[in-house]
This record gives structure tokens, sequence and C-alpha cells, in this order.
């Protein structure tokens, strides 16, 4: 089975798209090509950044994988990864779509902002939708009372990997959501458990929104806690950023 790759870069709140222009159709795509046979994705997609983009970008994240429902790339796996431009002139790229006859159309690279990406023939689908979302996530009032299942990778008395921080609560991320500051999933503190666990449900009451917007949930058996509780609770870690508590 045939293999594509896609570098999903967002910048301010914009994602990097390249728009495709063919005499019966206009629509928007992820950067990003095939994989060569024999190569490794991370290695094909760099080279399609340089390519298509004329620039360097490193991979941070692997996303999602879809099986592309497009008739000309019927049935081929499609990996979506998360990167950052390092280097190189965004609109230098020398690929052979700009050069091939056989490619259709013009290909023009653009940045779509996210909040109106429902004004754009963005495909697939799969990636309009998770793009939409990461923007929704972005909204504290989004989650303020949702249910949540966290999954504890910080444990109550665990140490931090790179640093002597001792975690004296239990600190974990929301599974198959994504933190634009990061890349990472958005984390989440658990307050009014005396032990460590591995994973937990419960309900937000309230989100911790830092200077960069990066967000952090602070999540509960359905308990309130008061803002100086919260503070208090968090401190060991919130300490070294600015941040507001929003309930």
């Amino acid at each position: 089975m045939r293999k594509r790759i896609r570098a999903v870069i967002i910048k301010d709140e914009n994602v990097l798209t390249v728009k495709r222009t063919k005499p019966e159709i206009e629509y928007w795509v992820i950067p990003g090509g095939g994989v060569k046979e024999g190569e490794e994705n991370e290695l094909a997609l760099r080279r399609e950044a340089r390519e298509e983009l004329g620039v360097d970008i490193e991979i941070e994240k692997f996303l999602f994988k879809i099986i592309s429902q497009k008739d000309e790339t019927f049935g081929h796996e499609e990996y979506f990864y998360a990167c950052k431009i390092i280097g190189g002139e965004l609109g230098s790229g020398q690929g052979p779509e700009f050069s091939n006859p056989r490619y259709i159309g013009t290909h023009t690279i653009e940045w779509l902002e996210i909040k109106n990406l429902k004004n754009y023939n963005l495909q697939p689908v799969d990636i309009k939708n998770f793009l939409e979302n990461i923007f929704i996530q972005k909204d504290v009032k989004f989650w303020i009372g949702k249910k949540v299942k966290v999954k504890i990778d910080r444990q109550l008395g665990s140490k931090h990997p790179n640093f002597k921080t001792i975690y004296p609560i239990n600190y974990g991320f929301i599974p198959g959501t994504f933190s634009e500051a990061d890349g990472e999933e958005i984390d989440a503190y658990v307050l009014g458990v005396e032990k460590s666990i591995e994973k937990f449900s419960g309900k937000v009451v309230a989100v911790i929104k830092r200077e960069d917007d990066e967000i952090k949930l602070v999540v509960t058996a359905g308990e309130n806690y008061s803002e100086d509780e919260i503070k208090k609770a968090t401190y060991f870690q919130e300490k070294y950023f600015k941040s507001k508590i929003y309930k």
C-alpha cells in the first residue's frame, strides 16, 4: 500500500496549506506528498517540505493516520505530523509540481486562519475537523464542566525526569487532544486524590491559561476548589509561569 505524509504547520492560529486550483475545482491541502519505496516517513516529510515549500522542518509529533478517499490517491495511507519551520525560505520550493506538466493546475502556498476553515474546501475533512477542534479547545469556556479522562504520566510522589520537581499531586494529559503551544496533548492537574494513580475520570472545574496561551486543566471527581486552593495545589509547577485561572 502506498503511503503519503503531511506536515501540519501552525503559527499564530493559522495553518500552512497548498491551494490547488484546477479547471473544475479549487481546494486546499496540507503540504506533503508520497513516500518513495524504502524511504522512512520522517525523511520523506523533510524532503517534501524542502521541495514543495522551500523550508527545513522539525517534526514534533505524529498526529494520526487515515486511508485516503480521494480518487487519485484512493486507498493510500496518509500520515499527519505536527511540524515547525526551522530554516529555509517559504515559497522557494522547486518540486516537480511546479514544473512537471503532468501536474494539472496551480499550486499556491497560503496560510489559512483556523477559525475560518469552514469557508475553505480543505481536504481531507479529517484534518479540517482536527484543526477546528484545536481552535475550539483553546477556548477555556469549552472545558469548564466537561467530563474528561486523564492519563497520568506524572504520578503523585514521582520525580520529573529532567528537573528536581517532586509531584505532590497526580498530573497527566487528555488523550486525543492537541496543544498548539507545545505540540503535545493538553495537560491536567488531578485534585482530591491522595494516592498514586495511572488514570482518572472526572470533571474540569477550572482552566489555567499561561501567558503563551498554553492551557492546563484542573480535574476533580466533582468537588469544587477555590482559586486560592487551586493556586496552592499547582504552585509547585505554575510558579515558573505567568498564568490566570478561569472557573
